[in-house]
């Protein structure tokens, strides 16, 4: 359902009336119930069409489903209005609910001390538990006397999956990833390398087209949010292909540009 821009983005309001639109429609022929995960992490923009939505749909059969964490309420729950929502809360999987997760989903069956290090380290969330469980069933090896590593897997659960991704998805991914934070020039941008450096330095380059002319792109995340930061552009299709650090505060981006009909080496010290 996307294209590329040919003029002006449309009014926000357009955006928000057509969502709603198309709600109403699907729900003349039956109930609809739109459900959102992890309600939190919307980007502003969704988060303000979902509102205006939530807002006009009273009195018709249009339902939301919300997921978020306990905690402060999301924006969108008060446009439902307190007449409207109806809060469930789901605690966490106790020691048999997920020896039975496991033991259905994956066919796993743990040694007791690592299954209870596993439950340890997910405490009681279905998610975790899962791709630990699969991490630990792939497999692998371990010297003799010492366990899996349970906790180093619990701190980044994800890292061997996303990681395996074939490079166009995982360019998708990242861009997903990173669409609540950047301007609608940077999400397209073309992302060549990702290198993180801690949980709060992590460092993008790339490239994307303004005009005619390709521009190089540097990234970065402080921890809170993703920070463009200045980079040379020389020449008519300029472009970084990776980025590395020899320590923290050292960071070098390469890449190459185009000037008079000649491919040349450029090289970026970011930090």
């Amino acid at each position: 359902m996307r294209t590329e821009l040919t003029g002006e983005p449309p009014e926000r309001f357009a955006v928000a009336a057509g969502f709603l639109n198309v709600l109403r429609s699907l729900a003349a022929s039956g109930p609809l119930i739109i459900a959102v995960d992890d309600v939190p992490w919307l980007d502003a923009a969704s988060a303000e069409v979902l509102g205006f939505a939530a807002r006009r749909a009273r009195g018709q059969r249009i339902r939301f489903l919300l997921a978020r964490r306990s905690g402060s309420a999301a924006r969108v729950e008060s446009d439902l209005g307190p007449a409207r929502v109806h809060r469930i809360e789901v605690g966490p999987l106790g020691l048999g609910a997920t020896r039975r997760l496991l033991s259905q989903c994956l066919r796993l069956t743990l040694p007791p001390r690592t299954f209870r290090r596993l439950f340890d380290a997910t405490q009681g969330n279905p998610l975790l538990a899962l791709e630990l469980g699969r991490a630990l069933a792939v497999g692998r090896t371990w010297p003799i006397g010492s366990g899996p590593p349970v906790a180093e897997l619990a701190g980044n659960p994800f890292g061997d999956r996303v990681a395996g991704l074939p490079r166009p998805a995982y360019r998708a991914l990242l861009a997903t990833a990173l669409s609540g934070h950047l301007s609608l020039s940077q999400l397209v941008a073309v992302l060549e390398e990702v290198r993180p450096v801690s949980a709060n330095d992590v460092w993008a380059v790339g490239g994307y087209l303004r005009g005619a002319t390709n521009k190089t792109l540097i990234l970065h995340w402080n921890g809170t949010s993703w920070v463009q930061v200045p980079s040379p552009s020389l020449g008519t299709n300029d472009g970084l292909f990776g980025v590395d650090t020899t320590s923290p505060g050292n960071v070098w981006a390469v890449g190459g540009y185009a000037l008079g009909g000649t491919s040349l080496t450029l090289a970026v010290h970011c930090c």
